[in-house]
């Protein structure tokens, strides 16, 4: 059986970019054939005892409903190294609960901090973020992650990110990498463009 996680960021006592959340879970659910748990979500998210500080709000989900969800205090992990790797034929255009692939990856490369995934010559994502690039200006995200996550999704409609085909060759012209996701908005975990090497 498939299931599947969404992660949330809970802060003052309520859920960030939730609508975002809802649309992703609907997406899955709907490509799946199953019923979006969007009620239960809802009643989770929008509860009176949500933590005050900064957590992270981990559901798993599937077609029997929410089935686990648990709340972690949040720091943001040091990364210092990134790390270019093939990720080949990789698959994870879902936010699936099983995330061996990205595991896989990461394991095989635990020299650096992290690793970015470069599918068919683009530059994608890294284990657990998207990206975005800095050239002085502008703010670039690749076109085509492996997942487009909810942070992503907000920044692009607010006009802090332009979709970009990006490759390994082509990464001289920015000056930065952020890593973005639910839990990290755009500059709170940046790193210098040459923080970026090869195996």
């Amino acid at each position: 059986m498939c299931r599947f996680i969404e992660t949330i960021r809970i802060e003052h006592g309520r859920a960030h970019n939730l609508t975002r959340h809802e649309q992703r879970m609907e997406a899955t659910c709907r490509h799946f054939g199953f019923q979006a748990p969007l009620a239960e979500l809802n009643r989770i998210c929008n509860h009176p005892t949500l933590p005050r500080r900064l957590s992270k709000l981990r559901i798993v989900y599937g077609p029997e409903g929410i089935v686990e969800t648990s709340y972690t205090p949040y720091s943001i992990r040091k990364v210092d190294t990134l790390g270019l790797v093939d990720g080949f034929d990789i698959d994870y255009s879902y936010k699936f609960l099983n995330r061996n692939c990205l595991n896989q990856l990461k394991d095989g490369n635990s020299h650096f901090d992290e690793i970015i995934i470069v599918r068919h010559g683009l530059i994608t994502d890294t284990s657990y973020t998207n990206l975005a690039f800095f050239d002085g200006r502008t703010w670039f995200t690749p076109r085509t992650p492996l997942l487009p996550g909810t942070m992503r999704a907000r920044l692009l409609e607010e006009g802090r990110l332009t979709l970009c085909d990006i490759r390994p060759s082509g990464l001289n012209v920015f000056s930065h990498v952020a890593l973005i996701n639910a839990m990290l908005n755009l500059g709170e975990l940046q790193l210098p463009i040459n923080r970026i090497t090869n195996r």
